[in-house]
């Protein structure tokens, strides 16, 4: 049965005024390089390749504000009324074949960030206690990535995601709830399995609205497999599966399909 979330977690819409565009974010969908690209069409070519990081700088969501772009953080159930409000604009978002999508989140949340800190803190306080080996730990120089894969495998990890529900890191929501596909018409989505070709599309199709997407050569921020080999644990398929079936079935993802690491 699916856990619902503790938190009441806000989506993002990058909205560009001047060429009447929408992008609504999905985290771990491809959501870096799309982001880079809507700042990018808007003229804001200063930003750097983690836009996030950018706009966390007064001056830069200054930039942003004076380019007639519009940064907005809104309930998931309101993107509908947004949705009828900006009905002449052009609306896009993104999909992930789920299995890859929490393959993805876990080597960015556990190995790329044990590398650039302490996850102890991020692991003790939205799991009160979960791997008590690993987070117990205040010195960055015990968090290494062998005490790491000891502690939180990724069998383990799903152990979280059943225990907090997946809305406990917008990076493991649904991407339904986070979209409201389905319920929201969008005008295009980008799948991230044929992206290079269905970026090429939407370039097209944007050209004819007089906008020019300006995405990236190679894709930006792309979760690299850790040294050490990911192992599935045997109910991984039906976990996922189990958690994320309105993704499956909104954005037409096989279950039985083969799980690419």
């Amino acid at each position: 049965m699916q856990k619902s979330s503790r938190r009441n977690r806000q989506t993002t819409a990058v909205i560009l005024h001047n060429q009447k565009l929408v992008y609504v974010v999905t985290e771990k969908v491809a959501s870096t390089t799309l982001y880079y690209a809507m700042l990018q069409t808007a003229g804001m070519e200063e930003t750097s390749q983690n836009p996030r990081r950018w706009l966390r700088s007064a001056a830069a969501r200054k930039r942003v504000r004076d380019s007639g772009v519009d940064i907005r953080k809104i309930d998931p159930q309101e993107i509908s009324r947004l949705r009828v409000e900006l009905a002449d604009y052009f609306w896009f978002c993104a999909k992930r074949d789920p299995f890859r999508r929490v393959i993805s989140g876990y080597k960015d949340k556990i190995h790329k960030t044990i590398r650039n800190g302490d996850f102890a803190t991020y692991l003790l306080a939205e799991a009160r206690g979960f791997g008590a080996s690993f987070v117990s730990s205040k010195n960055r120089r015990d968090c290494r990535l062998d005490a790491l894969h000891r502690s939180v495998d990724l069998a383990r990890f799903m152990v979280l995601i059943e225990r907090l529900g997946v809305g406990f890191d917008v990076h493991f929501e649904q991407q339904v709830r986070i979209t409201r596909f389905g319920e929201v018409d969008y005008d295009f989505v980008v799948s991230v399995e044929d992206f290079d070709k269905d970026i090429e599309t939407l370039h097209q199709i944007l050209a004819g609205r007089s906008i020019d997407l300006k995405v990236p050569e190679v894709r930006l921020n792309q979760a690299r497999l850790p040294s050490r080999p990911i192992t599935l644990p045997e109910d991984f398929r039906e976990k996922v599966v189990e958690l994320y079936a309105p993704d499956f079935e909104a954005f037409d993802y096989d279950p039985e399909a083969r799980i690419r690491l």
